[in-house]
C-alpha cells in the first residue's frame, strides 16, 4: 500500500528482482521506475541484487511500500549511479 492508499498486486515469481518488480509497478501504476522507493518492512530495497522472493523471506512481509521521490531528485541520482 502506498501512502496515498492506492494498492496493487503483483505475483511476483521467485527469480524476479527488486527491479523487476519495479518494472512491474512502472506499467501498472505508471510511475515511472526512478522514482520509485521500495521498503521491505523498515530497510528500503536496492533495484538490483537480491530476488524479491529472497526479500520477502528475509524480511517476512508479504508486500513492500512505494513512496515515490521527488522527479528531480531521481533524474539527479540516476545520472549519479550511471
Amino acid at each position: 500500500c502506498a501512502l496515498s492508499g492506492k494498492s496493487w498486486g503483483i505475483p511476483a515469481e521467485p527469480g524476479w528482482s527488486v527491479g523487476d518488480v519495479k518494472a512491474a509497478l512502472e506499467a501498472i501504476s505508471g510511475i515511472p521506475v526512478r522514482e520509485q522507493r521500495l521498503i521491505a518492512g523498515v530497510a528500503e530495497e536496492a533495484s538490483h541484487g537480491e530476488g524479491a522472493a529472497a526479500v520477502l523471506d528475509r524480511s517476512g512481509a508479504s508486500f513492500f511500500t512505494l513512496l515515490r521521490r521527488n522527479p528531480e531528485e531521481a533524474l539527479w541520482l540516476e545520472r549519479l549511479e550511471s
